[in-house]
Order: structure tokens, then C-alpha cells, then sequence
């Protein structure tokens, strides 16, 4: 899975302001897409809402298996 793919996905959500695409440990497949997002000043999501935005952009093996939704930004080095 390309991670570009499902960021620009996450991106086209209102809510997100900020997010990154990474690979976790799967005991199953190996490795999962999680992503970590960052919801715009005054907006809330929550993970069901990204699924099912994911969803209906890309295949839903590329959709992320987990979420973390941060309040801070993320570093951008």
C-alpha cells in the first residue's frame, strides 16, 4: 500500500488537517496501515468517520486497520 495514496484520501476529509500514513507489526499480515491524524482547529472526527471516508475513495485493503487522533501538530522535519 502506498501511503501518498491513503493520505490524500484522509486529506480530502474536511476535518483533517494534518496526517501520516505508517506501517505497524500484524501478527496476521505482517505489517497494517495506521494513520495518525490531526483534526482541524474547532473539528472532531472520529476513526468510524475516516473508515468510512477511506472507504469510498480506495480499496479497502489499503484502508488503515487503526487511527490515532492527535490535538498537537505533527513535526514536520
Amino acid at each position: 500500500v502506498y501511503s501518498g495514496e491513503v493520505e490524500n484520501a484522509l486529506y480530502r476529509h474536511p476535518a483533517v488537517q494534518q496526517c501520516a500514513v505508517i506501517g505497524v507489526p500484524d501478527e496476521r499480515w505482517g505489517e497494517a496501515v495506521h494513520a495518525v491524524v490531526v483534526p482541524r482547529p474547532g473539528m472532531a472526527v472520529t476513526p468510524a468517520e475516516l473508515d468510512a471516508h477511506c472507504r469510498a475513495l480506495i480499496a479497502p485493503y489499503k484502508c488503515p486497520k487503526s487511527y490515532e487522533l492527535r490535538s498537537e501538530p505533527l513535526p514536520l522535519t
